[in-house]
This record gives C-alpha cells, sequence and structure tokens, in this order.
C-alpha cells in the first residue's frame, strides 16, 4: 500500500512538471515555476518530504529562477536538491544524476560571480562522471570544458590550457569547446594558436547550420578574431 502511494505520488507529479516544462519551453516563468512547486507539492505529501526524489521538484524550481535571472534563488534549490538527492545512494545502470545538480550548482555560482566555487563543483561533477563514462565521451568533455572555461574567468589561464586541451581531443567539433581553447591561448599570448583555433571555432559555426550558432553568435566569433588581429599587428 506504502509503495502504491509513492508510485501514485510521484505519477501525479511528473504530469505536474511535465506541464511545467511546457511553460519552459514557450517562456511563461511564471507559470512554470507555479507548475514546480505544485509538483513538489504533491511529491511531499505522498512520499514525504525526506524522500529523495523531491530532489527532481527542487532542480526544476532552480531551473526556473535561472531563467528568470534569480540566480541565488536558483542557488538556494539546487542546494536543496543536492541535499535531497544524496539521501539515496547511487544505483543501478544509468549515469548518477549527481553530477548534473552539480553542474547547476556551479552554473549559478558562475553566475553570481563565484567562480571559485563554481569551480569546486564542476571538479565535483567532473568526478562523478568519470566513473559512469570513458574520458571521451561528451559529458566529460563538457566537464573539462566547464573547468577550463571557469579557469579562464579566473585568468588562469595555464590552468586552463591542459582541461581544455582534454577537451578538444575528446570532442573536437564541439564550437564553443574550441572557443575555450582559443581563449585560453590568447590568455597565455599564444596568439597565432588562439587565431587557429577561434577561425576553426568559426568554421565550425558555420559548417553545422545549428540553431545554437546564430547570427549573433557567428559574428562574436568575428570580432574575437578581427580584434586579435589587430593585437598581433602591434
Amino acid at each position: 500500500m506504502e509503495k502504491e502511494k509513492k508510485d501514485n505520488g510521484t505519477k501525479g507529479a511528473m504530469s505536474l512538471h511535465l506541464s511545467g516544462d511546457i511553460y519552459i519551453i514557450r517562456g511563461e516563468y511564471d507559470k512554470a515555476l507555479e507548475y514546480y512547486q505544485k509538483s513538489l507539492a504533491d511529491t511531499e505529501e505522498k512520499c514525504g518530504k525526506d524522500h529523495h526524489i523531491t530532489y527532481i521538484d527542487l532542480s526544476n524550481i532552480g531551473k526556473v529562477y535561472v531563467h528568470m535571472e534569480k540566480y541565488d534563488k536558483a542557488l538556494e534549490y539546487y542546494q536543496k536538491a543536492l541535499v535531497q538527492r544524496l539521501k539515496e545512494p547511487h544505483k543501478g545502470k544509468y549515469p548518477d544524476p549527481t553530477a548534473y545538480i552539480y553542474d547547476d550548482i556551479g552554473n549559478a555560482y558562475s553566475n553570481l560571480g563565484e567562480n571559485e566555487k563554481a569551480l569546486e563543483n564542476y571538479q565535483k561533477a567532473l568526478s562523478i562522471r568519470e566513473k559512469d563514462f570513458d574520458p571521451n565521451h561528451p559529458m566529460v568533455a563538457t566537464s573539462y570544458n566547464d573547468i577550463a572555461w571557469t579557469y579562464c574567468l579566473l585568468g588562469r589561464y595555464a590552468e586552463a590550457l591542459p582541461w581544455a586541451e582534454k577537451c578538444v581531443a575528446a570532442c573536437p567539433l564541439v564550437p564553443y569547446f574550441v572557443d575555450t581553447l582559443a581563449t585560453a591561448y590568447q590568455g597565455l599570448s599564444r596568439l597565432e594558436e588562439a587565431l587557429e583555433q577561434f577561425e576553426l571555432c568559426l568554421k565550425l559555426k558555420i559548417e553545422q547550420g545549428s540553431p545554437q550558432h546564430t547570427e549573433e553568435s557567428i559574428q562574436e566569433t568575428e570580432t574575437k578574431i578581427a580584434q586579435l588581429k589587430e593585437l598581433m599587428k602591434g
């Protein structure tokens, strides 16, 4: 009976948070927040406030606050999600979702300008992913890039470089990975190498034609190339 009650609770919450997902896509963040909060309340009522599954609803609420650019509130909910997630040891054949929560916490800290704390959480995410995936898996490469980019934000380009190189070695055709490597080279005054990577980044964006490679994104890379060429003249 208890198991049936919990199963029904999680099904009801799933319907509510799917509605929240739809409102996120529509950009109606207040409505998304309302549905995710209802989902959390439903899960807590059926499964108990201390049940680990509440981490999903808490993470979704954090996600809405990110879209609203309320990063302190997002961080609050991501940290609550982490506490709940860690109440249940990870089991089974699927990757450990705790890595995503550490990523979310890292991103929130990064948006708040607290890059040392962001770095700490990205490293925790990587330590989990290294157990779940091989070193060249895109999820591992994403963690490499998060670490590399954060070192760049901290001005610690020598520490960024090996992570950026590992990232691009694993996934050489991802433009924003290549951009991070170029940024590390530029920070180290290795300008020819930086230019080569920025030009590769631009080429990949144009060739791939992905929706995320907008005209604005392409222009941003073109600007970096033009500014770097001017710097190299001096």
